[in-house]
């Protein structure tokens, strides 16, 4: 392929794209969405033999999106499981009429100018939206996954022509390139740190002439807003590219899931442990294939796995040992500081690694 193809990479040619910049904006819920929200996650905690752990997350989940989204989600959970007090969660979260995270969106598309990109995830939320703006008077174009190919072409031209408002689900973080916008807004916010990367990835890519903003809205007291707060304030993951942040992001989790005492955060962190471990696994061996010169690939792929192997084996030992003599906290906190300063040593050892830049920029070179 090397004969017929000509490889081009940022690290190579040296692009620089311009800088982005993240702002999470916590909004304050009012007295009957918090205790909607405490209600729910009450209910949760207690109805462990009731619920299967997808159909938890996804409830918190919905409710960190929009009431609407919940009582969806309710709705349906209620004709299979008839119980009163998921009735009830399911009738109130039909009633909140105005959503405190909704008017402070608009407040904020009524003062920008900029072309701005709001993902939602869930269907009642992208409607929600939609008739809020509408409202609002804020002309905008939809972009959402049931529209034709036509369709969705006519809303890009429309939000590049027209108007300053794309409301997009979360097909808008696919096969879309949209570098004239140079603002995101994350109405709700995916558990998989690289869907919020997919979406800053459609207008922060080369062709981008602006510096990016980033807003990310969450609730007061909310899960979405404690993620925000270790994505952001402790690792500053949206100001890096996909392939800086799997390793770092992977053992802060690792550290949180040690020091954590509370069920749903575990889980998060356990469920969100093995996403990152397996992105990060299938970058380290796509590189090795993609910069390894022809003639060594064989060596270099026989090593690659020889310590794979042996750093398993060795992983396993050191973890054990040290649960045994220290307990499992400290063996689990411990192992995830260690190779946060490993990562940290190799970087600054050999700089080069840095600039090997997002996975996706080998796509189609």
């Amino acid at each position: 392929m090397r004969e017929v193809m000509v490889r081009n990479t940022r690290a190579l040619v040296d692009v620089k794209l311009p800088k982005r910049f993240a702002t999470t904006i916590t909004v304050t819920p009012s007295a009957g969405e918090e205790k909607l929200y405490q209600d729910l996650s009450e209910y949760l905690r207690s109805s462990e033999d009731k619920l299967d752990r997808l159909s938890r997350t996804n409830l918190l989940m919905r409710a960190g999106s929009s009431p609407g989204a919940l009582a969806d989600s309710l709705k349906q959970l209620t004709k299979r499981l008839p119980d009163e007090e998921l009735k009830s969660l399911a009738r109130r979260a039909s009633q909140v009429k105005q959503v405190e995270k909704a008017k402070a969106l608009v407040e904020m598309l009524s003062k920008s100018r900029q072309k701005t990109l709001v993902f939602t995830t869930h269907k009642a939320t992208s409607n929600y939206l939609a008739k809020t703006l509408q409202a609002a008077n804020i002309p905008f174009a939809e972009f959402l996954g049931g529209m034709s190919l036509k369709q969705k072409d006519e809303a890009i031209a429309a939000f590049r022509d027209n108007v300053s408002v794309l409301l997009a689900s979360e097909t808008g973080g696919e096969g879309r390139n949209i570098q004239f916008a140079n603002a995101i807004v994350n109405y709700d916010l995916p558990w998989n740190p690289m869907k919020i990367e997919q979406r800053i990835g459609r207008i922060h890519r080369i062709g981008q002439t602006q510096d990016v903003f980033i807003f990310n809205f969450c609730l007061k007291g909310s899960i979405e807003e404690y993620i925000l707060r270790i994505l952001h304030d402790k690792i500053n993951m949206f100001e890096l590219v996909v392939g800086e942040i799997e390793t770092i992001l992977g053992n802060v989790v690792t550290i949180i899931f040690g020091l954590s005492r509370w069920f749903w955060l575990s889980l998060l962190m356990l469920v969100l442990s093995g996403a990152l471990d397996t992105i990060s696994v299938v970058i380290r061996h796509t590189l090795v294939q993609i910069r390894t010169p022809d003639n060594l690939r064989g060596r270099v792929a026989a090593i690659n796995s020889v310590f794979i192997s042996a750093s398993n084996e060795l992983g396993g030992f050191e973890s054990g040992l040290t649960a045994a003599l220290f307990g499992p906290v400290v063996s689990v906190v411990g192992g995830g500081i260690d190779t946060i300063a490993v990562v940290i040593a190799v970087a600054a050892i050999c700089p080069g690694i840095t600039k090997l830049g997002a996975l996706q920029e080998y796509e189609g070179k």
